[in-house]
């Protein structure tokens, strides 16, 4: 990122914020349209929206998905409120387990960057 000061000089920022990215279960339509905004809010680099175990599938085929200006309104409004502009990057993933299998480690390099496990039952896990 580069800025402009008043009397012409170009300064480059470095961001020291750390890219942040979140993995979610796909909530139910009315929940995912309320958590949209607070995601962009947070500063949430990349959503990963996958299937789990009690997610009806039938949550893959709602309006937020069909119209795409939809998902994007809302990630907007949270943009709008936070100051930020910078849109984060939606995944959807129907098969969490291919997912893991397949993709996780590639995206997220164990040696590189920190994961961490959000879960009521899973207590001491990494």
């Amino acid at each position: 990122v580069t800025t402009i000061t008043e009397d012409g000089t170009a300064t480059d920022l470095i961001s020291d914020t750390p890219s942040v990215s979140l993995l979610l279960a796909l909530p139910r339509p009315l929940q995912l349209s309320r958590i949209l905004p607070m995601i962009s809010q947070l500063g949430i680099d990349q959503l990963i929206l996958t299937n789990a175990k009690k997610v009806p599938k039938d949550y893959f085929g709602s309006h937020i998905f069909r119209k795409p200006e939809v998902l994007r309104d809302l990630l907007v409004e949270g943009l709008a409120q936070s100051g930020d502009v910078t849109l984060p990057n939606v995944t959807v993933t129907k098969r969490l387990k291919v997912f893991m299998e397949d993709e996780f480690d590639e995206m997220f390099p164990l040696g590189e960057v920190a994961r961490v496990i959000a879960h009521p039952q899973r207590r001491g896990v990494v």
